[in-house]
C-alpha cells in the first residue's frame, strides 16, 4: 500500500531530517516554522496546539528543529505519555536523560547544593542551574525539550503531570535567577539555558488548562501558538514541490486544485492530513499505472468517494463482519472521537488485527506501552478515520433501529394538562401589610427559618398584595439562604429528595447508607438504612411516601419501608454494573432504573421483579432515568451525549435521540406539564428541549474565534459590542443573538475592551497593539487615525459621560485622556500607579476618573487637572476593575484577591465588609443602572450578583461558562446581564425578574404551604 520512495509521508509524521532515513521535503509551513522557532527562542515555555492530524509533530520535526539548530539550539522530542508502566521512569528523569542525550558534553557547576527530591518545585531548576551544555564543536548550546502529544500524560497520571507543570512554572520565572557569583575564580551567572515546548491536541487543551488552574500557574498560559490549517498557497507548495517532475507543467495547477478542493473541511479550511494522504495514495496508483506523469484523469478517478473510507476498506479487506464491527464499536467513542483500548483485547477480538499495526495497512498505532507487553493500548492513527468508522457503525445501527421501529407505531407525545395552583388570597390587602410581612420574613431569615420566610415573602408580593421594595428584597434574601445542613453521612452524598408531603428528606451516600431526615428540623429520623454493599447513588420516595427505592454501585435496586427502615423483599437482579438512579412511576406501581451497563430497566414496585426486556439503545453509561408526569414515558440521560425518550409500556424508543450536548449528559427530566425536558451535561451547559419535537430551545452567542475579553450593551439596550483576542470587535443584536454587520477589523493585537459612546453612535476599543481606536457604530468603519501614545498593551478605553473625551488604561502604568473628536492626547499622562493599570473610567458627572491597578490600589484622579485625589487601599492583590455607581457616590472594585469591595468616593473609606464568594480572581465588577445591585465576573467561571446596600449575594451564581469569565455588566434597563468568557462565548442572562423569582419559589414550595396555625399567627386569614 506504500512505496519506499514515495515523496509524500501520507499519514505518517515527517521526521527530523537530521535522523530521518528518507529525506522528504517538508513544504507549505515556512511561515509557521519561522514564527514558532522565534517564539521558542524568545520564551522558556511555549504551548503549541491545534486539531488532531493538522501536522504539529511534522512541523516540529521537519520545520522547527532545523530552524533552531541554525541558531545554536539543540531540540529533542519526548513522548512522556509512553513509558514502562511496571517500572516507570519519572517525567523529571526522562527530561534529564534527554538533556544528557542532546548535549555532546555537559559541565556540572556546584553553584548550589543538589536538590534530590524529584517532586520538589525547584528540582528541574536546580539541575539546569548546575549544568552547562555544549555541542560537538564544544560551543554552548540550549536544549529544547518538545513534549509531543502531551495529552497522553493526563491518562491516569494527572498528579505527576501537575508536579511537572509546577517545576516548569518555576523554571519560567526569572525571579529565581542567581546573582553573579564566583566559582573557582570564575564569574558565573545563571541563565535560562533551556526551552520547553508542549504540543497538545486542541480538543484536549482543557486538560492542560485545568491543571494549570488547579496549581495556580497563570504564567504558563502566556505564550501559545495555535497551528491553523494549511493556506491554499501552503497546500499548493506541499503538493507541487515534493512532486516536482511528476506532473506536466500544463496539468500541475489543475491537479493541485482538485486535491485542495477534496481536502477542504466543511468550514472551508484545508485538512493537512488529507492533502498528505491523497498525494501519497495518488503516487501509489501512479506507480502501478506505468504512466510517465501523474495525469488529471488518474487523480480524478482516485478522488471519487472518501479516501479515508477507501483506505479503511482496503486495510480491512478479508476481515470478518464481526472483526469490523469490533473495530468500529471500540476505536471511536460516543462523541465520534478516537478511543484507545487494550492491545490484548483488540487482538483477541480481531485475530487479523496485527496487519493493521504494520506499515502497508497501518491504521492502528500504539498509544502506550509496558515492559511485559500485556498492557499496551492502541488507537487509530488519526481522527480522520473516525468518520468512516462512525458511518459504518451508524449504518448497522440504522438497520437495527428500522427493524425495531417497524414493530411499533410512533406515539405522538401529548401535551399534559398544566398543574394549576390557585392562591385564594384577598387581593385588597394594603401596601403596609406587605411591608409588615416583609419585615417578618427578613427577621425569620436572620433566625435561620428561610423556609417560612420565603412563604411569607410570597404572601407579601403580587398577586397577593401590592408590590413593595421591602418584599422583593426579603424574597431575594430568603432565597439566598440555606435553612439547615444535614450532618451524618461519612462520605459523599449523591442524592437528596423530599417526600411527597415535604415533611421528610431521603439521602443516598457513598458510605453505603440511606438516611431519612426531618425536613423542618434537619434531624435524622431513625437509624440509617443499611444493606447495600457499595455506595448508594440515589434514593427516592414512592408517590404515597410509604416506600423508598435506592440504586447502588453494587448493581442492585432495593426497596425499603420508609417508616420502619426495613428492606422489603430481595434486591433486584438484572443490571450487570453500577446502577446510577432509580425512581418510582407517578402511580407508584413501577420503578425505573439507569445503569452503567448502558440499559434502562423497569421493575414491579411490589415484587422488585423486572418487567419486560431492558430498554436498549444508549451506547454508553446511562446516568439517569425518570417517568413523565402521566407515567406514559421515560426520559434517560447518558454518557453517549444523548437524551432518549421511551414508551414506558412497550419499552420502545420514541423518536430520535435528543442530540446537542458535546459531552456526557448527567441528568434529564420532564417539566411538570410534560411539555419540556431539561438536561444537564459535563459540557458545562443546561439545555431545554421541546418534548414533542425533540428540538433544543435557545442557544449561546457564538462567533468570535478566540477568547472574548469584554462585552457591553449599547445605551438603548438593543445591541451588544464584544472585543476578543482574535483582534476583532463585533456587534450583536441583543434580542436575536445574531451578529450585526462585519467584524470591526484594524487592530493588530488582542482587543481587550470595547464600549459605546453615550449617544450610541461610536465605539471605542483598546488593544494589545498599544493603540485606542474609534469606530462608526453604524458602518463599522474606523474614524480617524489610531490614538497613539501608550507604550504597552492598552487594557481599557471608555468615553466620558458627554462623549467629548476618552480615558484609557495601559500596561505602561499610566492613564491617558484623549479628545474624542481630534484623537489628540489631553495633558500629560496620569502617572502614579507602580504596576499595570487594568481599567479606568469617568465618574457620572465627568469630573473624576477612577483607575484600578496591579499595584493593589484603586486611585481617583481629577479629570481636568490630572492630579491624583485619593488612593484606596485594602485589596491584597492586583485590582482588575473599578467603576463609579450611577450617582457617583460610590466606587466598586474587583480584585485577584477574590473579593469585590465598595468605597465611599468622597472619603475613600471602604464601605462595609468585602463581598466574598468567588473562589478565584474577580475580573470585573459594576453597578446596575439603579445602583441597587452589583454584578461581578471571575476566573471561577461564574457571574455573581450582590445587594449593593447589604453586600449579600443575591441568588445563586450564574453558571454556564466553561472557562474564565472576563467581564459582566447590566444592560441600560437593568433587565439583562451580558458576560464574556475565554470559552469564546458571549452569554446574555435574564436577571431574575421578580415574577420569575415568585414563580420558582412557588414551584419549590408547592408541597409545603402555610399551615392554618402559621396563617393565624401572621394574621393572614
Amino acid at each position: 500500500m506504500t512505496d519506499t520512495y514515495n515523496p509524500w509521508a501520507g499519514l505518517a509524521s515527517y521526521e527530523d531530517p537530521k535522523t530521518a532515513k528518507q529525506k522528504l521535503k517538508f513544504c507549505g509551513r515556512d511561515d509557521d516554522s519561522y514564527d514558532l522557532a522565534r517564539l521558542i527562542m524568545g520564551n522558556v515555555f511555549v504551548t503549541l496546539y491545534g486539531k488532531s492530524g493538522i501536522g504539529k509533530t511534522s512541523l516540529l520535526n521537519a520545520g522547527v528543529f532545523p530552524e533552531l539548530r541554525q541558531e545554536q539550539y539543540s531540540p529533542d522530542s519526548l513522548r512522556l505519555g509512553i513509558r514502562d508502566e511496571e517500572h516507570p521512569q519519572s517525567y523529571q528523569a526522562m527530561i534529564i536523560e534527554a538533556a544528557e542525550r542532546i548535549a555532546t558534553k555537559t559541565n556540572t557547576i556546584n553553584v548550589i547544593a543538589e536538590q534530590k527530591d524529584p517532586k520538589a518545585t525547584d528540582y528541574l531548576w536546580n539541575y539546569f542551574a548546575r549544568h552547562r551544555f555544549y555541542d560537538k564543536n564544544d560551543e554552548p548550546t540550549t536544549p529544547v525539550f518538545v513534549f509531543d502529544q502531551f495529552e497522553e500524560v493526563f491518562r491516569g497520571h494527572r498528579d505527576e503531570a501537575e508536579i511537572l507543570l509546577k517545576q516548569l512554572d518555576y523554571l519560567n520565572d526569572k525571579d529565581h535567577a542567581l546573582d553573579r557569583c564566583e566559582i573557582d575564580g570564575q564569574t558565573y551567572r545563571y541563565e535560562q539555558n533551556y526551552r520547553f515546548v508542549v504540543s497538545i491536541r486542541e480538543d484536549d487543551l482543557y486538560l492542560l488548562e485545568d491543571s494549570i488552574d488547579n496549581c495556580y500557574l497563570p504564567a504558563l498560559k502566556r505564550c501559545r501558538y495555535r497551528l491553523r490549517s494549511l493556506t491554499e498557497d501552503g497546500a499548493r507548495d506541499a503538493i507541487l514541490i515534493p512532486g516536482k517532475g511528476l506532473f506536466n507543467d500544463d496539468d500541475k495547477q489543475t491537479i493541485a486544485d482538485a486535491i485542495i478542493s477534496k481536502s477542504r473541511n466543511e468550514d472551508g479550511s484545508i485538512s493537512t492530513n488529507i492533502v498528505s494522504l491523497l498525494c501519497s495514495r495518488i503516487y501509489v496508483d501512479f506507480k502501478k499505472s506505468g504512466e510517465n506523469h501523474i495525469s488529471p484523469l488518474l487523480v480524478d478517478n482516485f478522488l471519487k468517494g472518501n479516501p479515508f473510507e477507501k483506505f479503511y476498506n482496503e486495510a480491512t479487506r478479508g476481515f470478518s463482519d464481526r472483526e469490523k464491527s469490533y473495530i468500529e464499536d471500540n476505536f471511536v467513542d460516543s462523541n465520534g472521537r478516537r478511543n484507545s483500548i487494550p492491545e490484548s483485547n483488540f487482538l483477541k477480538n480481531v485475530p487479523n488485527g496485527t496487519a493493521l499495526l504494520e506499515s502497508d495497512r497501518r491504521i492502528i498505532q500504539l498509544t502506550s506501552t509496558s515492559s511485559d507487553g500485556k498492557n499496551n493500548r492502541v488507537e487509530l492513527i488519526h481522527d480522520s478515520f473516525c468518520e468512516p468508522l462512525s458511518k459504518q457503525k451508524e449504518k448497522r445501527e440504522k438497520r437495527k433501529r428500522l427493524y425495531q421501529l417497524a414493530l411499533v407505531s410512533l406515539i405522538a407525545i401529548l401535551s399534559l394538562s398544566a398543574i394549576v395552583y390557585v392562591w385564594s388570597i384577598n387581593q385588597r390587602m394594603r401596601t403596609n401589610e406587605s411591608r409588615v410581612l416583609a419585615e417578618k420574613a427578613s427577621a425569620l431569615v436572620d433566625q435561620g427559618d428561610s423556609y417560612l420566610a420565603r412563604l411569607l415573602a410570597l404572601e407579601a408580593l403580587p398577586p397577593n398584595r401590592p408590590y413593595t421594595t421591602e418584599a422583593e428584597i426579603a424574597l431575594r434574601k430568603a432565597s439566598n439562604q440555606n435553612s439547615a445542613i444535614l450532618r451524618g453521612h461519612t462520605k459523599w452524598v449523591f442524592s437528596a429528595t423530599f417526600s411527597p408531603d415535604g415533611r421528610y428528606i431521603v439521602s443516598a451516600s457513598h458510605d453505603n447508607t440511606i438516611r431519612i431526615w426531618d425536613a423542618k428540623t434537619g434531624q435524622q429520623v431513625g437509624s440509617p438504612l443499611v444493606g447495600h454493599q457499595f455506595g448508594v447513588n440515589s434514593a427516592n420516595f414512592s408517590p404515597d411516601g410509604r416506600y423508598i427505592v435506592s440504586a447502588s454501585w453494587d448493581g442492585t435496586v432495593r426497596l425499603w419501608d420508609a417508616k420502619t427502615g426495613q428492606q422489603v423483599g430481595n434486591p433486584s437482579v438484572g443490571h450487570t454494573k453500577c446502577v446510577h438512579s432509580a425512581a418510582f412511576s407517578p402511580d407508584g406501581r413501577y420503578i425505573v432504573s439507569a445503569s452503567e451497563d448502558s440499559t434502562v430497566r423497569i421493575w414491579d414496585a411490589k415484587t422488585v421483579q423486572q418487567v419486560g426486556s431492558p430498554l436498549v439503545g444508549h451506547t454508553n453509561i446511562v446516568r439517569s432515568a425518570a417517568f413523565s408526569p402521566d407515567g406514559r414515558y421515560i426520559v434517560s440521560a447518558s454518557e453517549d451525549s444523548t437524551i432518549r425518550i421511551w414508551d414506558a409500556k412497550t419499552g420502545q424508543q420514541v423518536g430520535s435521540p435528543l442530540v446537542g450536548h458535546t459531552k456526557r449528559v448527567n441528568s434529564a427530566a420532564f417539566s411538570p406539564d410534560g411539555r419540556y425536558i431539561v438536561s444537564g451535561s459535563l459540557d458545562g451547559t443546561v439545555r431545554i428541549w421541546d418534548a414533542k419535537t425533540g428540538q433544543q430551545v435557545g442557544s449561546p452567542l457564538v462567533g468570535q474565534k478566540l477568547n472574548i475579553e469584554s462585552t457591553t450593551f449599547s445605551p438603548d439596550g438593543r445591541y451588544i459590542v464584544s472585543a476578543a483576542a482574535d483582534k476583532t470587535v463585533r456587534i450583536w443584536d441583543a434580542k436575536t443573538g445574531q451578529q450585526v454587520g462585519n467584524p470591526l477589523e484594524g487592530h493588530t493585537g488582542f482587543v481587550y475592551s470595547a464600549s459605546f459612546s453615550p449617544d450610541g453612535k461610536y465605539i471605542v476599543s483598546a488593544s494589545s497593539d498599544s493603540t485606542v481606536r474609534i469606530w462608526d457604530a453604524k458602518t463599522g468603519q474606523q474614524v480617524g487615525n489610531p490614538l497613539v501614545g501608550h507604550t504597552d498593551d492598552v487594557y481599557s478605553a471608555s468615553f466620558s459621560p458627554d462623549g467629548r473625551y476618552i480615558v484609557s488604561a495601559s500596561c505602561d502604568k499610566t492613564v491617558r485622556i484623549w479628545d474624542a473628536k481630534t484623537g489628540q492626547q489631553v495633558g500629560n499622562p496620569l502617572d502614579g500607579h507602580t504596576d499595570d493599570v487594568s481599567s479606568a473610567s469617568f465618574s457620572p458627572d465627568g469630573k473624576y476618573i477612577v483607575s484600578a491597578s496591579g499595584d493593589n490600589t484603586v486611585r481617583i484622579w481629577d479629570a481636568k487637572t490630572g492630579q491624583q485625589v485619593d488612593s484606596l487601599l485594602g485589596h491584597t492583590y492586583s485590582v482588575r476593575s473599578a467603576s463609579f455607581s450611577p450617582d457617583g457616590r460610590y466606587i466598586v472594585s474587583a480584585s485577584e484577591d477574590k473579593t469585590v469591595r465598595i468605597w465611599d468616593a468622597k472619603t475613600g473609606q471602604q464601605v462595609g465588609n468585602p463581598l466574598e464568594g468567588h473562589t478565584e480572581s474577580v475580573t470585573s465588577a459594576s453597578f446596575s443602572p439603579d445602583g441597587k445591585y452589583i454584578v461581578s465576573a471571575s476566573y471561577d467561571k461564574t457571574v455573581r450578583i450582590w445587594d449593593a446596600k447589604t453586600g449579600q449575594q443575591v441568588g445563586n451564581p450564574l453558571v454556564g461558562h466553561t472557562f474564565f469569565v472576563l467581564s459582566a455588566s447590566f444592560s441600560p434597563d437593568g433587565r439583562y446581564i451580558v458576560s464574556a468568557s475565554w470559552d469564546k462565548t458571549v452569554k446574555i442572562w435574564d436577571f431574575p425578574s421578580l415574577q420569575e423569582l415568585i414563580d420558582s419559589t412557588t414551584e419549590r414550595f408547592k408541597n409545603r404551604p402555610l399551615t392554618p396555625e402559621e396563617r393565624k399567627k401572621y394574621y393572614l386569614d
